[in-house]
C-alpha cells in the first residue's frame, strides 16, 4: 500500500520521466550543424514599441549571429562570431555591442584568446582582461550551448558566460512544453527559465520552437523596474518559412540522445 511519504519521491520521478520523454520528442538537424535563419520580432521595452531582427549566417564551419533593436530613439546591435568543436559545442571568438541612443554612441567588444584562456574586453579607451575556462561562452553562443543540452537531455543547464567584460554563471531549468498562439500559427515550444536565486525582481523566460530547431519564439525579461518582451512575428529557417502546426521543418531528424556531455565529474562545465 502506498504511503503519504512516498508521494514526493514519486512526483519527482514522474517529473523526471516526463522531461526525458519531452526531450526525446524534440526533432532537430544532425548534431554538429546549425542552420541559418532570419527572424523578426515584435518587441516592447518598458511599454515602448521596438522592432527586432535576429539572424544566423553560416560560412563553412564559422557562424555569425546578430541581433538588432530599432526604435525612433535609436538602435542597439549585438554580434557574435563563433565556431563549433568536433562535438558540436560552440566556441566564441569575437562579440560586439553597439548603441546609438539619444545621440549617445557607445561600442564594446570582446576577443576570446583560447591559447591564453583570456578575453580581451574593450569599451572606448578602457581595456581589461578576463580569465576564462575552456567552456566559457558569450551571450549568443551560450544560447546554442543551451539548445545543445536540451536536445541531448543533459543537465544541469549551467554555463560560464562572459558578457560585456564580466564573467557570470547562467543557470536554467526546463519548465516544460507549452503551445503558443503566434502570428505564424500555433507553435509547440519548450519553456525554459533562468534561475536567479533569491532575486524576485529579476527573471528571464524563453520559449523555443520544438519543430523548428528550437528557434526563439518568445522572450520575457524582467530586470528590476525594466521589462523587455520579444515575440516572433516572421521567420525563415534554412530558407523555409516558419509556420504553425501542423507544419514541421522538412529536414528534421530524430533526436541524437547520445550526444557527449561537456561537464566534469562534479557536474560543472
Amino acid at each position: 500500500m502506498q504511503t503519504v511519504t512516498d508521494r514526493p519521491a514519486l512526483r519527482q520521478r514522474s517529473r523526471a520521466a516526463a522531461v526525458a520523454l519531452l526531450c526525446w520528442c524534440i526533432t532537430t538537424a544532425s548534431a554538429g550543424a546549425l542552420l541559418p535563419y532570419q527572424a523578426e520580432y515584435d518587441a516592447t521595452y518598458n511599454g515602448m514599441a521596438v522592432s527586432a531582427q535576429r539572424q544566423l549566417e553560416t560560412e563553412q564551419h564559422s557562424y555569425r549571429e546578430s541581433l538588432t533593436l530599432s526604435s525612433l530613439l535609436g538602435t542597439v546591435t549585438e554580434r557574435s562570431e563563433f565556431t563549433l568543436d568536433g562535438d558540436g559545442w560552440p566556441r566564441p571568438h569575437h562579440s560586439s555591442f553597439k548603441l546609438s541612443l539619444f545621440g549617445i554612441k557607445r561600442s564594446e567588444q570582446q576577443r576570446f584568446d583560447w591559447d591564453t584562456l583570456t578575453v580581451d574586453y574593450q569599451r572606448g579607451d578602457k581595456q581589461r582582461q578576463v580569465a576564462i575556462d575552456r567552456d566559457c561562452l558569450d551571450i549568443a553562443s551560450h544560447r546554442w550551448a543551451l539548445v545543445a543540452d536540451l536536445r541531448a537531455g543533459r543537465s544541469p543547464l549551467s554555463y560560464c558566460v562572459v558578457n560585456r567584460g564580466k564573467r557570470k554563471q547562467y543557470d536554467y531549468q526546463l519548465v516544460g512544453e507549452e503551445q503558443l498562439e503566434t502570428p505564424l500559427g500555433s507553435l509547440r515550444t519548450l519553456h525554459v527559465a533562468r534561475l536567479r536565486e533569491g532575486d524576485q525582481s529579476r527573471g528571464t523566460d524563453l520559449w523555443l520552437a520544438i519543430d523548428w530547431e528550437l528557434l526563439l519564439v518568445r522572450l520575457r525579461q524582467q530586470e528590476d523596474d525594466e521589462e523587455y518582451l520579444l515575440d516572433l512575428s516572421a521567420a525563415q529557417l534554412d530558407s523555409q518559412p516558419v509556420a504553425g502546426l501542423p507544419a514541421r521543418f522538412t529536414n528534421s531528424t530524430a533526436l541524437d540522445s547520445a550526444a557527449p556531455d561537456h561537464r566534469d565529474s562534479t557536474g560543472n562545465l
